[in-house]
């Protein structure tokens, strides 16, 4: 009875063995798949909020910018009151193009800057300052 036990065992046991190896195969590229899946995605997240901040940097650029166009421009001429300056594309960037509304009201000025305004959610920032007239 025993030689019958361990024939039937030993028969049985290694495609009992090859049917755990698969399924730990399968187990493992299902995590490694999950793995690589968020690694992506975080890749992708990373690469969106460098590219926001790039965008925001710049459009905080654009108001320095206004504010110091204005101080100038006040100094040529006391009396000037504002500009809206267009920015087409090439000047930034290649393909993006900003605005900048310039207004002064007595010895104050107020810039909205808006980048890049050829794509749907623009960043916007405002500044204001007083000037010396």
């Amino acid at each position: 009875m025993k030689n019958i036990l361990q024939t039937t065992s030993r028969h049985t046991h290694p495609g009992h063995r090859r049917g755990v190896v698969v399924v730990l195969a399968i187990v493992v590229i299902m995590i490694c798949s999950g793995v690589m899946a968020q690694l992506a995605r975080r890749a992708l997240l990373d690469r969106r909020q460098a590219e926001e901040n790039l965008l925001l940097m710049q459009t905080q650029e654009l108001a320095q910018a206004g504010i110091r166009r204005a101080k100038v421009a006040v100094n040529k001429a006391p009396g000037w009151t504002g500009e809206t300056w267009a920015l087409a594309a090439g000047q930034i960037h290649q393909t993006n193009e900003g605005e900048v509304v310039i207004k002064v009201i007595d010895q104050r000025v107020t810039v909205v800057a808006r980048y890049p305004v050829n794509h749907p959610n623009p960043v916007k920032i405002t500044r204001s300052t007083s000037i010396a007239r």
